[in-house]
């Protein structure tokens, strides 16, 4: 039987234990092996996803792109992710990635259509096996149950069926391919959905509440430095080039004092004017990025363009879509003076965020009522004492990072 993961605070996930595959095997293995080669990737790669995990827009399962996990699986476990390569087992790791999702997508589209705040409301203050049982009388009467012959996508179907999903794809849902199963599969997977449905409305009530206490929403982290380093100077020295571009580099490249204040492995460079340093309130804005037709003034085709809500920095989409890909729970950028500079940590909902960003792009691209440009210089900021800064169009990409 296949494995379904649920990852909780209420209970361990379900897991089988699989043998350990020495990373010096030779790749000539048997099928069984390759399974279990494949079940070693997916524990990894959803143990990472589990730490992106988030329930405030209430589209993270419905988002996940196995692409990018095993872009993350090739950075935490590079031999284990060779070797699904070599074995040419990518599309196979897909296909399991995606029905095990498609069980969590089911507990996310019941929080989104079946429950209301007062359900939410009322579950806050039971016990959690109370609780518990509150998520299944409500999953029964949306008619939500798994049974036995209810079977569970594995590799033995049509090699040639499509099972998998990207949110770079121009498709509306995910096609399931069921074809497993067996005793008792019934009950364990409408556990697994009640309990991620459960960790979806507590976290949802813990999140409205702590926001309620707070009153404001809080600024994004960021921190001051003078110090230098190799990139930083470069970045200074090259003064035409370097208004234009946008560099990743990894985290260890950062001054000292600012390396241990994210857990990306990757980090954002950007020469930006000094008055912006002047104004750390504005440049750690904690909005999302949004997405706009950008018209520079210098190109007679408007450019889509990300940007970020502190209006001081633009990307142009379709050159750092691969980059931004890789940043998992945060995206920290390092903003250079000429002889300071800060680090913030902007926050970004990995999956949520990418899969509204690109479908909004596909919209203005397959839409024409939706591709009215703005001027970049429309997002200007205004100081107290009247002057005026813009916002910075990065239309390169100089990447500078190990891969």
């Amino acid at each position: 039987m296949n494995k379904i993961y649920a990852y909780t605070e209420y209970a361990p996930a379900w897991r089988a234990t699989s043998k350990i595959i020495s990373m010096h095997d030779s790749d000539n293995v048997s099928s069984h092996d390759a399974s279990e080669l494949l079940e070693q990737a997916i524990d990894s790669s959803l143990a990472a996803l589990n730490f992106t995990w988030e329930c405030e827009t209430l589209c993270f399962w419905m988002s996940i792109d196995a692409g990018d996990l095993f872009i993350w699986l090739c950075e935490d476990q590079p031999q284990l992710a060779a070797r699904i390569w070599r074995m040419n087992l990518l599309e196979k790791y897909k296909k399991r990635i995606s029905t095990r999702i498609s069980l969590m997508q089911h507990a996310e589209s019941f929080v989104w259509k079946h429950t209301d705040n007062a359900l939410r409301a009322f579950i806050a203050d039971l016990p959690t096996e109370e609780q518990l049982g509150m998520v299944y009388a409500h999953m029964e009467k949306a008619h939500l149950k798994f049974s036995d012959d209810h079977d569970y996508g594995d590799d033995e179907g049509d090699e040639d069926e499509e099972t998998y999903t990207s949110y770079l794809d121009n498709r509306d849902e995910v096609e399931e391919n069921w074809s497993g199963g067996g005793p008792g599969y019934g009950a364990i997977a409408t556990e697994a959905v009640a309990r991620e449905a459960l960790r979806i409305i507590v976290g949802r009530n813990t999140h409205a509440t702590e926001n309620g206490q707070r009153g404001y929403t809080q600024q994004s982290e960021s921190w001051d430095s003078d110090d230098g380093c190799a990139v930083i100077d470069e970045i200074r020295r090259c003064t035409l080039s370097s208004a234009t571009n946008c560099y990743v580099v990894d985290r260890e490249a950062l001054p000292q004092s600012l390396r241990g204040r994210t857990t990306e492995h990757r980090c954002l460079m950007v020469k930006v004017d000094d008055q912006w340093l002047n104004h750390p309130e504005l440049i750690a804005n904690p909005e999302s990025l949004c997405y706009h037709l950008v018209d520079d003034g210098d190109s007679p085709i408007p450019i889509p363009a990300w940007g970020f809500a502190n209006k001081v920095l633009w990307l142009r989409a379709e050159i750092f879509l691969e980059p931004i890909r890789r940043f998992r729970s945060a995206l920290p950028v390092l903003y250079v003076g000429s002889t300071r500079c800060r680090l913030v940590i902007h926050r970004f909902a990995h999956w949520a965020d990418l899969h509204r960003l690109v479908s909004a792009q596909r919209a203005a691209e397959g839409r024409p009522q939706y591709r009215e440009s703005i001027e970049v210089n429309s997002f200007k900021t205004e100081l107290p004492d009247g002057t005026v800064l813009h916002p910075s169009l990065k239309r390169n990409l100089v990447d500078l990072s190990g891969g």
